[in-house]
């Protein structure tokens, strides 16, 4: 593990250091430091992202059965409404994939098959690891890009690295290396470091392909990046050859890997859907933590719990009309003159009775009846 100072020790200093580490709540751990989060250390000492911890220990939560029962039913209650809104943009044109929808583990062909509880982990967030990321580097003088595959390809080129001859004007050194903190992100979740070619759908070869690589004029594969401009959508990356400096487009893009593999030979006419976005890395559009909050039942009131089961849906809507009296048989006129009476409500029902007899003679007797007897009771009064 290393942060920005870190690969630029010498070898003997290497074998010293240690990963740094942060002190975080549970509540940080579980939410802006959870796996898939992007951050930095103080200070900004380089971007990484989060990863479960790998250590033996395992910090299981102490939830109760019913407690994850309730976890669980809630899961599944998102993972069909989640697909059941996202399948349904779909038209004969231009048709959904349901793998665009949820991940495949939940997925039966075009019918989501929720996972119990069996194939879940309940944790505590006590403990969080992360990783450099996004390994992609260029230097603050000269432009030049390099980007790695992991962090095990790094360190064996970090020597490399550190001692890249620098081919700015008037510099006489090291290339002085930053991290890009780009990234580019897709809707479905997926993010990738920036890289000058494009993900595409080979079609002879049936396989996808990072299109782009390699200058289309000269065949280099180093290039240059040039991050000027405050908009990141305007930066561009060009030959490193100085004999040539070929730039391919004007505009940056990028396309998801995975939403092309789907499309594969549609994936010329599906762009807008496979089109990723260049954000910075600390941007919250790449990652949302989702959280929710539970009702605690007491032991006594479990089977409640299990009215919320969706094949008890018709329970659950009994339960409710017969506690707070929705959806039931009409009152008839003892049964509410029995509810006020025993109330201490004499008033009202006697109230209730005046307005009934007003309406009865008003469809007796016609309006003009109504009116005399009107008159009369208000004389009365």
């Amino acid at each position: 593990m290393t942060n920005r100072r870190d690969f630029l020790q010498s070898e003997d200093e290497e074998k010293t250091l240690s990963a740094p580490t942060m002190v975080r709540s549970r509540g940080q751990l579980g939410s802006a430091y959870a796996p898939g989060a992007f951050f930095t250390f103080e200070g900004g000492l380089g971007a990484c992202i989060s990863v479960p911890d790998l250590s033996a220990t395992v910090d299981d939560a102490p939830i109760q059965p019913a407690t994850k029962a309730q976890i669980v039913l809630r899961l599944q209650e998102i993972w069909q409404s989640w697909f059941a809104r996202a399948y349904a943009v779909g038209t004969d044109e231009r048709q959904i994939d349901p793998r665009q929808c949820l991940d495949e583990p939940l997925l039966r062909g075009s019918s989501v098959v929720p996972m119990g509880a069996d194939r879940l982990a309940f944790l505590s967030p006590l403990r969080m690891g992360y990783a450099p990321a996004p390994l992609t580097f260029v230097c603050n003088k000269c432009r030049l890009f390099r980007r790695f595959e992991s962090a095990h390809e790094l360190a064996a080129n970090v020597r490399q690295l550190r001692n890249t001859q620098c081919a700015a004007p008037d510099t006489n050194g090291p290339c002085q290396w930053r991290q890009v903190d780009v990234i580019f992100v897709h809707w479905s979740g997926e993010w990738m470091p920036v890289t000058p070619g494009r993900w595409e759908w080979d079609d002879r070869n049936n396989a996808l392909r990072l299109n782009g690589e390699d200058c289309k004029v000269c065949g280099g594969r180093s290039f240059k990046l040039n991050t000027d401009s405050p908009r990141i959508g305007q930066w561009h990356f060009y030959c490193a050859n100085p004999t040539c400096g070929h730039k391919g487009s004007n505009e940056w893009r990028q396309n998801d890997p995975f939403t092309t593999e789907i499309f594969r030979d549609r994936a010329s006419t599906r762009v807008g859907e496979r089109r990723m976005e260049a954000i910075s890395y600390r941007a919250s559009s790449a990652y949302y933590a989702q959280s929710e909050q539970f009702v605690l039942f007491p032991e006594s009131e479990h089977q409640l719990l299990m009215m919320l089961e969706p094949q008890r849906q018709a329970d659950l809507a009994a339960f409710i009309g017969t506690q707070f009296r929705f959806g039931g048989e009409e009152l008839t006129a003892d049964d509410m003159k029995s509810a006020l009476l025993a109330a201490g409500q004499e008033s009202e029902w006697q109230s209730y009775e005046n307005w009934s007899s007003m309406l009865n003679m008003a469809r007796k007797g016609g309006m003009r009846k109504f009116r005399r007897w009107q008159k009369a009771s208000l004389r009365s009064l």
